[in-house]
């Protein structure tokens, strides 16, 4: 799991911090879905946002634009968004300005979906896991190294291990990774999709497509798993199933 992977900047990082109730407007454009992470606001910088909802509405209506980009500033329609803080980082090069304004936009519909995502994810987490014993850890997924990935997870779990922790060639201990992915891959390769949406839909036909029993199999499966990997002191524990 990894709150900030939207975005793998090529050019320029954005991360954007909203209440997660804000609904953004709809005929407002967002540039470059590559350039973009949203990510959930953490409590603390929320409760010193004066503004009204009505006002933050407003200072949502922003499109980036390679100017913003190169001030490295905050803006809101030209103007600074005290409640909106967006970070702008590692824009290595101006020349690289018009390639930066050129990128597909993204709408902010997909910008609001992806929000939404972000905040029920946190609040999942928080419900069934604060104050719990348990340790998030992130694995080698470019994303989980992004500066803003970074500080979302030390805001919200403090403790985590990072994914400079993670064991190299550790084993799958997870019924998603060593088994359904697999699966899932299995029920769609070969085929073309066209779009996001397609291949999406595809996997949502495939999921559905699973029977229970092969579900229940693969979660009873996990505790002989965890007696192999023990066994094999955490090294190749296939062979021993």
């Amino acid at each position: 799991m990894t709150l900030g992977a939207f975005a793998n900047a090529e050019y320029v990082k954005v991360s954007i911090f909203l209440r997660p109730e804000i609904r953004l407007p709809m005929d407002v454009s967002y540039c470059g879905s590559s350039q973009e992470e949203i990510v959930d606001a953490n409590d603390e910088m929320m409760e010193k946002c004066p503004q009204s909802l009505a006002d933050m509405n407003i200072c949502c209506a922003v499109h980036y634009d390679c100017s913003m980009a190169s001030r490295g500033r905050e803006f809101c329609n030209g103007q600074l968004c005290k409640c909106m803080n967006t970070i702008i980082e590692d824009y290595p090069d101006a020349k690289n300005c018009a390639n930066f304004a050129n990128k597909t936009c993204l709408g902010s519909a997909e910008i609001a979906r992806r929000l939404q995502k972000s905040s029920s994810t946190v609040r999942i987490l928080r419900r069934h896991f604060a104050g719990g014993p348990f340790i998030l850890q992130q694995d080698w997924a470019p994303s989980h190294g992004s500066r803003s990935t970074l500080a979302v997870l030390e805001a919200h779990f403090p403790g985590f291990l990072d994914k400079n922790l993670w064991p190299a060639s550790s084993p799958d201990l997870n019924p998603m990774d060593f088994s359904v992915w697999g699966m899932l891959e299995g029920k769609i390769a070969g085929k073309v999709f066209a779009t996001v949406d397609d291949l999406k839909a595809a996997l949502e036909v495939a999921w559905a497509s699973i029977d229970d029993g092969y579900l229940r199999r693969t979660v009873n499966s996990v505790k002989k798993r965890l007696r192999a990997c023990v066994k094999a002191r955490g090294s190749n524990f296939e062979i021993l199933l």
